[in-house]
């Protein structure tokens, strides 16, 4: 029901609807885990640091820019704080479509099983499988969210 949704919830879906729609039917993944794993990792702010919705790291491959923040890990021994380098993007919607061209381009995620998920939670799996968060609780944390706020309604 979009009336219990929290406003800043609201908000966030509807900016980031449209590129998490196009992901769903250019690359195959769920707008609902698109949705859900953007409102996760930036706590529903649709003005992350960098435009980072997702994020993802810069490696040494990146050649575009970047923003180097604390961030928290779980190496096995409980969180703990770090600082880390992140991909930095001009748009939300720029984030958007990168996090589907890192998912398609990582063999990581195609053999985990990315792109064959049938349901939002295998996709989830797949994704925590390939190593995408550190988070033991990621998969739960995503389904939770996905559940709370019924965004299944936008894999259409």
């Amino acid at each position: 029901n979009w009336d219990n949704i929290p406003d800043n919830v609201k908000q966030f879906i509807n900016i980031v609807y449209s590129g998490a729609n196009a992901g769903f039917h250019q690359y195959g993944l769920f707008a609902s885990v698109t949705l859900a794993q953007g409102g996760l990792e930036t706590g529903w702010n649709i003005t992350p640091v960098g435009n980072n919705l997702f994020g993802i790291k810069a490696d040494s491959s990146w050649t575009g820019k970047t923003v180097t923040v604390e961030t928290w890990e779980d190496y096995g021994n409980g969180p703990v704080q770090v600082m880390a380098t992140f991909r930095a993007y001009d748009s939300i919607h720029d984030s958007i479509i990168d996090r589907c061209k890192f998912l398609q381009e990582n063999s990581n995620y195609v053999n985990a099983g990315v792109f064959s998920a049938t349901t939002p939670q295998e996709q989830c799996q797949a994704l925590k499988n390939a190593g995408y968060a550190t988070d033991t609780n990621y998969v739960s944390k995503l389904m939770d969210i996905i559940n709370s706020y019924n965004l299944t309604v936008y894999d259409v």
